[in-house]
């Protein structure tokens, strides 16, 4: 070993005094702003200096620890140790005629020897990179990434970055994750995740509500004016929702620049076959009444569900298509009411035969009013009546009631029976 410059040592022993090792104290009266303070210099070359402003320089000529924290509570703590680190790194993608160039790297991290390679092969590194140019898309620019070499030595880079210096496009930001989350600054839940590994995407907002914790989308839109968010998917006036395109398109209500004045929302199939399906909706089985649609508006004028078939042809018909399951299924009806008046049914009852029915109730098979049993069977419930005949008029009080029976010799007739007892027969099958 060689012999020391100089050769200080001092014992402090006193719990209770302020020592310190080594006073340098300089009185400036009008130097150089380039002068320093501390130059430690080998072969005339500065490694070590203390500006009188008390900037700190470190200096290295060659690639490899520039400023080092040495880690020895750790077992085998070399690898481990923390580094700023500093070297030129060698490409060969330059740009035609400069497709060799050198990049200015530093790496800041732990297990760094130079900005690529591990101080201890057998540890992890960790470490960022900032380079001063790199070649990337036909521009030279900034890059800046976070690096981790594995166990096995894989170089894996969870955060990368490149910025041209012309500061036109080709930025880049990417991630090389399995999960990405992102959580509010003020803490909490994420809100925010994407599982990469498994291709699943999922936003949220966590909101206690009755005790009970609720999912809600975050995820919305900035309008025009940058003023509010708006759930989506948002349409703005004169905008078109285009889906699966070219198969629809989804347009909102009138108003300047709309796309369809006077409607406010219109589905229109830009392309369509034979008994496709404009709008379907669908839902899981339940136990209950299912409103599939239903308009509420106080129109003083009516509100009307209309079907116009705009075809001027013999077979272009509208029509209203109303059906169940099967024969153990419930009815095929329509409902009419007038609230707190009156209630009427028409349709198919399938539980009496699939007769066809008119009924002064809020389903079939309850007061029914007109019965249709097959092609010729018209009767009122119960005692096969045709009532209120006005013309001809009928003696007054009571029904016309109009009866099939037979006569002593067993031939079926026809038979009108009148409110005070008289009957006539009309018909018999002689």
């Amino acid at each position: 070993m060689g012999v020391p410059l100089h050769n200080l040592v001092d014992t402090w022993s006193d719990a209770s005094q302020v020592f310190v090792g080594l006073k340098l104290n300089v009185t400036d009266a009008g130097s150089a702003s380039a002068s320093k303070l501390m130059d430690f210099q080998i072969n005339g070359i500065s490694r070590f200096a203390v500006s009188k402003t008390g900037s700190v320089t470190v200096a290295n000529s060659v690639a490899g620890s520039v400023l080092e924290h040495s880690t020895t509570a750790i077992a085998g703590g070399g690898g481990y140790n923390f580094r700023i680190a500093h070297g030129p790194v060698p490409w060969s993608n330059g740009p035609p005629g400069a497709e060799n160039y050198v990049d200015d790297v530093w790496a800041i991290g732990v297990n760094v020897a130079t900005p690529s390679a591990r101080l201890d092969p057998s540890k992890p590194y960790v470490a960022l990179h900032f380079e001063s140019q790199f070649y990337q898309g036909g521009k030279f620019g900034s890059e800046f990434h976070l690096q981790l070499v594995t166990l096995g030595g894989a170089d894996r880079r969870p955060i990368y970055s490149f910025f041209p210096h012309d500061g036109g496009s080709g930025s880049i930001i990417s991630f090389q994750v399995d999960q990405f989350h992102v959580v509010p600054y003020r803490g909490g839940t994420s809100k925010l995740a994407f599982d990469v590994a498994n291709g699943n995407v999922g936003l949220r907002d966590r909101t206690q509500i009755l005790g009970e914790t609720h999912n809600y989308p975050l995820f919305k839109q900035l309008n025009a004016q940058g003023s509010s968010y708006l759930e989506l998917p948002f349409i703005g006036l004169g905008d078109i929702l285009r889906i699966n395109q070219p198969f629809a398109a989804l347009a909102p209500r009138a108003g300047a620049g709309a796309v369809y004045p006077g409607s406010f929302a219109v589905i229109q199939p830009t392309t369509a076959n034979a008994n496709d399906t404009i709008l379907d909706l669908i839902a899981p089985a339940l136990t209950g009444t299912l409103n599939a649609i239903r308009a509420y508006a106080p129109a003083s004028t009516g509100v009307v569900n209309s079907l116009w078939n705009t075809s001027n042809v013999g077979t272009a018909h509208s029509y209203h298509y109303i059906r169940t399951a099967g024969p153990l299924s419930g009815d095929p009806f329509a409902r009419f009411q007038v609230v707190g008046a009156s209630d009427w049914s028409l349709g198919i009852d399938n539980s009496d035969g699939d007769k066809f029915k008119i009924s002064a109730s809020n389903s079939l098979g309850s007061n029914d009013a007109l019965v249709i049993n097959g092609i010729a069977g018209i009767f009122t419930a119960g005692y096969h009546e045709i009532s209120a005949i006005t013309t001809p008029a009928p003696p007054s009080g009571g029904n016309v009631r109009i009866y099939a029976d037979s006569d002593s010799s067993g031939r079926l007739r026809l038979m009108v029976r009148f409110p005070n007892g008289n009957t006539v027969p009309i018909a018999d099958d002689r």
